[in-house]
């Protein structure tokens, strides 16, 4: 088991002497007993060991139960509950930013709706997104009687949101979409300005243009093949970005993280909260399950232009709809 705590560790850092001045740290001992402990030479305390599995998001019980059908999952609402919109933005901050800096990180992604992390490209799109929570999931009192404005959400928020979407720019990405992608982001917006949610009807309609310059985005980065931000343009292109288009398979968000030593399952549970897990059977049952369904899957990156431009011309087609839908009961 121990041996298993520290590969499990080393796999998070790209240098041994980070891995030994952080357990150090964390443990208050010295170096010298952190390097024996690594040998085998002595043995961690089981206080020591759920300091470093809580610390490094081990999973224990996968190397005590074994082939046992238990698997454990951690979720994030029983540990930090959200009372405001900087309390989610945060932990999303927090889990990427970490996973970012491992070496040779590689994500694969499905999903029935925009990714988190892409609505984060685009303020005025996270800032609505975090508005709907607000209003229908965390019921925040003081959100409660308040209609949206695109300066609804704190600037303080916004900033974390863009550090969100840099830092998974960094990271390579296989991901899995369908066509009804857009359809809940677009079901919401018709619906707040049904309800009169808006304190300016007219920024509905901004909301699509934003819609529509985040489909034009998503495009070219299928076309590169690379994450782009809206910002730095073509210039500055980030990790490799590849997109399989998939009608057979709708799925809520499932998210697998790879790396040499460590793997790890993301998967959204009364949305927007999820649980994870870093058991290395639901991870290899994930990572299955994705090559599985890829087989069957069309790639519309870089060289399939004709794919590619009839995908996103049905997603740019469906945010017209609802503009124009939206612009006739404004006129």
């Amino acid at each position: 088991m121990q041996k298993k705590i520290i590969e499990a560790i080393l796999s998070q850092f790209s240098k041994k002497s980070q891995v030994i001045e952080s357990i150090s740290e964390l443990l208050g001992v010295g170096k010298d007993g952190v390097y024996r402990r690594m040998r085998g030479d002595s043995h961690f305390t089981p206080d020591e060991i759920a300091i470093l599995a809580r610390k490094f998001n081990i999973s224990i019980d996968s190397f005590i139960w074994g082939d046992a059908k238990a698997v454990t999952f951690s979720f994030n609402d029983f540990t930090r509950h959200v009372t405001t919109y900087e309390d989610y933005i945060t932990e999303i901050y927090m889990d990427t930013h970490q996973m970012s800096r491992i070496p040779n990180v590689k994500v694969y992604y499905a999903s029935s709706e925009i990714p988190f992390f892409y609505y984060c490209l685009f303020p005025e799109l996270i800032s609505f997104k975090l508005y709907n929570f607000g209003f229908t999931i965390w019921e925040m009192e003081y959100a409660k009687n308040l209609k949206f404005s695109f300066d609804l959400i704190p600037t303080k928020v916004l900033d974390i949101a863009n550090e969100v979407s840099r830092d998974y720019n960094t990271m390579p990405s296989l991901e899995l979409w369908n066509i009804n992608i857009l359809d809940n982001t677009l079901a919401q917006i018709d619906y707040h300005f049904s309800i009169g949610s808006f304190e300016n009807p007219d920024d509905a309609l901004k909301l699509c243009d934003i819609l529509h310059q985040w489909v034009e985005h998503m495009k070219k980065m299928a076309e590169h093949g690379h994450k782009l931000s809206p910002k730095l343009g073509e210039k500055f292109p980030g990790a490799s970005f590849e997109l399989y288009h998939n009608e057979m398979v709708h799925t809520n968000n499932t998210i697998y993280v790879e790396t040499p030593g460590l793997k790890m399952v993301f998967s959204t549970l009364a949305n927007p909260n999820f649980i994870r897990t870093v058991d290395e059977r639901m991870a290899k049952y994930i990572k299955d399950w994705f090559d599985k369904v890829l087989e069957k899957s069309i790639n519309i990156s870089t060289q399939n232009s004709k794919g590619r431009e009839a995908f996103f011309n049905k997603l740019f087609n469906k945010v017209t709809a609802i503009k124009n839908k939206i612009q006739s009961s404004i006129d």
